[in-house]
């Protein structure tokens, strides 16, 4: 446990967000974790569709090209400074760009970061097979999606903060998630900075409000 609030910025609230801020954050941001979300519906879509043509995608690259930034040096600050990254742009594959960000990593000769996956968020197939039984429309009452009618290109629940800190009560530096709720990687983090029971609702429901705040951050400076 740490006596001090741990330090988070955020790097992206969706997809083609700055390229550098990782590398920014890093070097100027006096950061013990940074966050990063990248999901939205559109973009699960075309992950399912890309990994309908190859298997090793259906992740979002951007991560990758944010913390490779400045020839790797992005990289390199995080490691120095032994910053935490948790984010959701497995997408659809969190194994597959865990396993791709660990390769680079090797790649520039950081072998000290530790990264993970956290997965259980794909329930694809379970919807496919009928072991969720009908399904309704969110804005539609009396409406059910049927399959024998409509192609099902992804379907995902969004997975919560407890594999965020397993992951990082383990060990891990960087934790890749699939679709998890926005505020997750906030939520994580505090709840493993400060050893927080799944019973201290009020510091938990703390964390939430931050994250939501984190993760959109033009909400708070005025942006949006």
């Amino acid at each position: 446990m740490f006596n001090r609030p741990i330090r988070i910025g955020n790097c992206s609230g969706a997809i083609n967000d700055g390229i550098d801020q990782i590398y920014r954050l890093a070097k100027q941001g006096q950061v013990d974790a940074i966050t990063a979300d990248y999901l939205a519906e559109s973009n699960i879509a075309w992950k399912a569709i890309e990994l309908q043509t190859d298997p090793t995608l259906g992740y979002e690259p951007n991560f990758l090209e944010q913390i490779a930034w400045h020839n790797g040096d992005a990289a390199r600050l995080v490691a120095e400074k032994r910053i935490k990254i948790v984010h959701d742009g497995g997408a659809l594959n969190p194994r597959g760009l865990a396993e791709k960000t660990d390769a680079y990593l090797q790649s520039i000769g950081i072998h000290n970061l530790k990264v993970a996956w956290v997965s259980g968020d794909d329930v694809t197939e379970k919807v496919r097979s009928g072991s969720f039984g009908t399904i309704p429309h969110l804005d539609q009452p009396g409406v059910h999606l049927r399959l024998e009618n409509e192609k099902l290109l992804a379907a995902n629940v969004y997975t919560g903060y407890a594999g965020i800190v397993r992951a990082l009560a383990e060990g891990a530096d960087i934790v890749i998630c699939g679709r998890c709720t926005d505020a997750s990687p906030v939520m994580g983090l505090a709840a493993w900075w400060h050893e927080w029971k799944t019973t201290d609702y009020d510091a938990l429901a703390g964390s939430l409000m931050a994250g939501h705040l984190i993760e959109c951050g033009p909400y708070v400076t005025g942006g949006n």
